[in-house]
């Protein structure tokens, strides 16, 4: 490997593989929730799937991380280039970059924004490094939290 060269530059099919494997866990939970109906989504049809709430994007980027740290993809480059990919996808190209532009932002100051990082992060170490029947519920909990409101 080429220590001046991001990861996901080097292996792109790879790393394209892992982000549909991260994107496919992320979805699963987003049909489990009765704001998604229960409809399987297709690419594409994930935009405005999620609220704009601090708890999603600092669960999607806990999550994200933590689960390509322990990948080849665990350079800041990598990790960047998939959280830009996940946001795009479920909020679009401006949003995605005021949410990334946000992060270290959100992080200091919002309470909400730090639990869904934390809760994220922690899923996906559990996910990582339990038994294969590990499930992730966070996100879909959240989101049916939020409906009830």
């Amino acid at each position: 490997m080429n220590k001046n060269m991001p990861a996901c530059e080097q292996d792109p099919e790879k790393f394209k593989y892992l982000i549909q494997v991260i994107k496919d866990l992320l979805v699963t939970q987003i049909i489990l929730t009765k704001k998604s109906g229960g409809q399987l989504l297709n690419e594409g049809e994930f935009i405005n799937t999620l609220p704009k709430k601090k708890f999603i994007y600092g669960y999607l980027t806990g999550f994200i991380t933590c689960f390509l740290q322990i990948t080849i993809f665990n350079d800041t480059v990598s990790i960047n280039k998939a959280l830009l990919s996940f946001f795009h996808g479920f909020y679009g190209k401006k949003q995605a970059i005021t949410i990334i532009s946000n992060t270290q932002k959100y992080y200091k100051e919002g309470k909400l924004y730090k639990e869904g990082f934390e809760t994220g992060y922690n899923e996906s170490k559990e996910l990582q490094e339990g038994p294969e029947d590990t499930l992730i519920t966070g996100l879909a909990k959240y989101l049916e939290s939020i409906e009830k409101k």
